[in-house]
């Protein structure tokens, strides 16, 4: 078996293409999670496909949740190429969402026009999805989204989450004109060794909803987390076992609120990727120092662009080694 992961440079955003392939029977599985946050980001998914792959279809496309630099080029992406299944969840199955939004308009602020945002790319999403007659379903705890296995959420966590969303208040919208240094620039390891992660969760609902999910394959284990936050983590990771994993999708392109101590002692993992534009939020210096301190090696896009993990399938032609963090 063959396995190639692709986390795609699109700034601070995600785009991951998962491929497999069976030599001894050439069955080739292709999915697709998350696709940035524009069109240009979802021609990038799209461009990447059809040219290290064999397909012109995707077996399945997996959206981890509705903030606009996950979902917003994912329109162009099932739009452009045939899809086998969309794993998306649909709010309106489980809360009165005109009401949610409603509410949203009449409240000021940046947290309550972020989410607005994020229930109208939903919906837009799911009215194209419906268009074009792709099957769609909703990736809770325990589904096979294709290889990928969902840990969480699950239905229940998700409801609540929703109900959550009205309470602007633990909605938390990180300041992203503090954010515009370069980290690399403005702070170096030498200067602040001892960065520290937070180890309060003071990550939003929104992305406590985010899809998690495991794939396993030659006895390893890749796990992908979307935005989660610690609560979500421990709920989606501990009941199954998971720990000491092998590749990590590092959360919120590696924001010091989305992971504690506990977490990634449990997780452990040997290899990091942070899909991330490279400031001093995203990655955190404090999670790269935290996870360096445990062993594992970290590379993100905006040090290295495209960044590719392959177990067992031949050399990529044009592709060099990564430089790690």
């Amino acid at each position: 078996m063959s396995l190639e992961i692709d986390v795609l440079d699109v700034s601070n955003g995600d785009a991951i293409v998962v491929r497999e392939v069976n030599p001894q029977t050439g069955h080739e599985w292709v999915g697709v999670i998350d696709g940035g946050e524009t069109d240009d980001d979802g021609d990038i998914v799209v461009e990447h496909v059809r040219r290290h792959t064999t397909k012109e279809r995707i077996d399945d496309v997996l959206c981890s949740h509705p903030d606009a630099d996950h979902i917003g080029g994912l329109s162009r992406v099932v739009t452009r190429l045939g899809v086998g299944r969309v794993w998306i969840h649909d709010p309106t199955r489980h809360i009165d969402l005109r009401r949610v939004r409603t509410f949203l308009q009449q409240r000021p602020g940046s947290a309550a026009r972020k989410l607005e945002r994020s229930m109208q790319q939903c919906t837009d999403f799911l009215g194209i999805v419906d268009r074009l007659g792709i099957p769609r379903s909703e990736p809770f705890a325990g589904v096979a989204a294709g290889r990928l296995l969902v840990l969480g959420p699950s239905r229940e966590y998700y409801r609540e989450l929703l109900t959550q969303f009205e309470k602007i208040e633990g909605v938390f919208v990180e300041n992203e004109r503090a954010d515009e240094e370069t980290w690399w620039t403005k702070l170096s390891e030498a200067e602040n060794p001892d960065a520290v992660i937070d180890e309060d969760d003071t990550t939003s609902a929104e992305n406590n909803s985010s899809v998690i999910s495991l794939l396993r394959a030659e006895g390893r284990t890749f796990l992908f987390t979307g935005d989660a936050g610690v609560p979500a983590l421990d709920r989606a990771t501990v009941p199954a076992g998971v720990r000491d994993v092998d590749w990590l999708d590092v959360p919120h392109h590696g924001s010091k609120h989305n992971v504690n101590s506990r977490v990634l002692n449990r997780l452990n993992p040997s290899v990091a990727y942070f899909s991330a534009k490279g400031t001093q939020k995203h990655p955190s210096r404090a999670v790269i120092n935290a996870l360096k301190r445990r062993g594992c090696q970290c590379f993100s896009t905006h040090k290295s662009g495209g960044l590719l993990y392959g177990l067992g399938g031949p050399p990529r032609v044009g592709w060099g080694p990564a430089e790690a963090l």
